[in-house]
């Protein structure tokens, strides 16, 4: 098993720092790149990724305008870098980090465990965990008492990974979603494609909205109304009123247990 590990950011060279030393300190067995995009960060910020880069010794690519200067694009569109590099690098497995995650064991294995053994997968969530005072708490935390995967309709876009064959057929990232509903746009167009999107059990930790909080110039309210309508005209209807119309068939799946045992099980869905 091979796969390249993207991750996307702006002006986070600290938060890059913590994930690629959590990578360092629980490495995935299986062989794995990493790339990291710099979706505009400042000439200082960009300074110190550079480092941090250079220090673990992994790829940095930075979106840049036509004269040269540091160009903010949106999440998809650093998204569909990392998809170019893969293809660049004939890597068919890619998982997608935040740069506010920090990784635990197996997630990295069996996420990509799961992109290989499952022909009919889209997307594959791997389940953030948001650090708290009495330790870490899920976000989700009803769906995952089974300790095994589940069917669901959106792979949240902090942490998932996705094949090329799931690129060639439903295409790339939309670009017109610059920070929020690109995620569940290319769920969507997975399920219109009749591929499964799944959330194994294994977890990340995540800070949720780390770039937004600390780049308050992105105006992530503004940018979530936006999507909102450009979704609401792609989908024919707003976010709420386009879930509620889907369903989900129960097919087996192949996966790997908190353990890391190989299992094949008819997955539950996220309503059950």
């Amino acid at each position: 098993m091979k796969c390249l590990i993207g991750v996307p950011t702006l002006n986070g060279p600290e938060r890059v720092f913590s994930f690629l030393r959590s990578l360092e300190n629980f490495p995935p067995k299986i062989e794995y790149s990493v790339i990291v995009v710099d979706d505009g960060s400042s000439s200082v910020e960009a300074s110190q990724l550079e480092e941090v880069c250079e220090s673990f010794g992994v790829k940095l690519r930075c979106h840049q305008d036509d004269k040269g200067r540091p160009e903010n694009r949106g999440v998809p569109a650093a998204w569909n870098t990392i998809i170019d590099r893969a293809i660049e690098k004939h890597i068919s497995n890619v998982l997608i980090f935040n740069d506010d995650i920090q990784t635990l064991p197996r997630a990295i294995d069996s996420a990509v465990f799961a992109l290989e053994n499952n022909p009919g997968v889209g997307l594959v969530g791997i389940p953030p965990y948001h650090q708290r005072s009495t330790g870490l708490e899920l976000r989700w935390p009803v769906l995952l008492h089974r300790g095994k995967p589940y069917r669901n309709y959106i792979s949240v876009g902090c942490s998932f990974g996705l094949t090329l064959q799931t690129i060639e057929t439903v295409g790339k990232f939309d670009e017109r979603f610059r920070a929020t509903f690109e995620d569940v746009d290319m769920s969507l167009r997975c399920i219109q494609a009749n591929l499964m999107n799944i959330t194994i059990p294994q977890g990340v930790i995540h800070e949720h909205a780390a770039t937004f909080k600390t780049n308050k110039h992105l105006n992530a309210s503004l940018r979530l109304e936006l999507s909102r309508r450009v979704f609401a005209k792609k989908w024919g209807g707003p976010y709420e009123s386009v879930i509620a119309g889907l369903t989900l068939p129960n097919e087996p799946v192949n996966y790997m247990d908190l353990e890391g045992n190989v299992v094949m099980d008819h997955l539950p869905s996220a309503e059950t």
